[in-house]
């Protein structure tokens, strides 16, 4: 119930400043957010944790509360979400477990994973951040662009 100011980097690689009234951490589309009130813009947002630095706890305090629901149709929030599926190898049952809601097992016990991701490039990241253990099955695009990010990252270690 205080405010919070820190340096948000913005998508369009902007440092800003920001004082917001913090409500809820969400997690959403393989990221953590902030929702709150954002006193520059007035008007309530989400942050994504990541691009949070700086960050200072003020003594300000607020009066305010969060909606029991945040994400009622993710469309609205984030935009067109691309569908994505991933075959995730049983290896990461933990973070299948703690990060993906929609899966299923296969016969190998790996796990067969269906996301909404906001774009390509979020997609391939993601993909990378379980290393070997992850391939990408779905779209064909971001599979085209993931074989070429390896082939340029392979291209480094010859």
């Amino acid at each position: 119930k205080h405010s919070v100011t820190f340096t948000y980097s913005s998508g369009k690689s902007e440092k800003l400043s920001r004082t917001v009234y913090p409500l809820k951490l969400a997690f959403k589309g393989a990221a953590w957010y902030l929702y709150g009130y954002c006193t520059k813009r007035l008007d309530y947002r989400f942050f994504k944790l990541r691009r949070i630095t700086e960050l200072v706890c003020n003594d300000e305090s607020f009066d305010m509360n969060a909606p029991e629901r945040l994400f009622e149709k993710s469309v609205e929030v984030y935009g067109k979400l691309i569908k994505t599926v991933f075959l995730i190898s049983d290896k990461m049952a933990f973070r299948v477990y703690d990060e993906i809601s929609d899966y299923k097992i296969d016969e190998n016990g790996d796990f067969l994973c269906t996301l909404y991701l906001p774009d390509i490039e979020t997609i391939c990241g993601y993909a990378s951040s379980f290393g070997e253990y992850c391939k990408i099955i779905s779209p064909e695009n971001a599979v085209l662009m993931m074989k070429n990010q390896l082939e340029k990252t392979l291209k480094k270690y010859l």
